[in-house]
């Protein structure tokens, strides 16, 4: 096992995860309950871990981290709906006011 990802939090991690998921990589996590012993250890030492089970699958789990991480893709502009003109973050698939299709998102 190797580890392939630190988050700040749990719910951070948990995205993350999520990921490897749907990719068929088996993970496991640890530290998931060491927030109870902040302030005995230093605080970097309890954040959340993500191991991933099979080091065959590195390169895998490397290019997974690396589209979700802060440096990852640049942001795109926000799209306008085309039905009823309000803007949209690019990454909608539908218009957050008339539930419209968007267009950059037909591909």
């Amino acid at each position: 096992m190797i580890k392939v990802f630190t988050a700040n939090t749990l719910f951070e991690l948990q995205l993350i995860r999520n990921q490897f998921d749907f990719a068929g990589l088996e993970t496991q996590v640890r530290n998931e309950f060491a927030s109870g012993a902040l302030g005995e250890l230093p605080v970097w030492d309890c954040w959340p871990e993500l191991w991933l089970v099979d080091e065959s699958k590195l390169d895998k789990a490397k290019a997974i981290v690396a589209l979700f991480s802060p440096t990852g893709e640049p942001e795109q502009a926000d799209i306008q709906c085309t039905v009823c003109g309000n803007t949209c973050p690019s990454n909608f698939q539908r218009c957050w006011q008339c539930q419209a299709p968007l267009a950059a998102n037909d591909e």
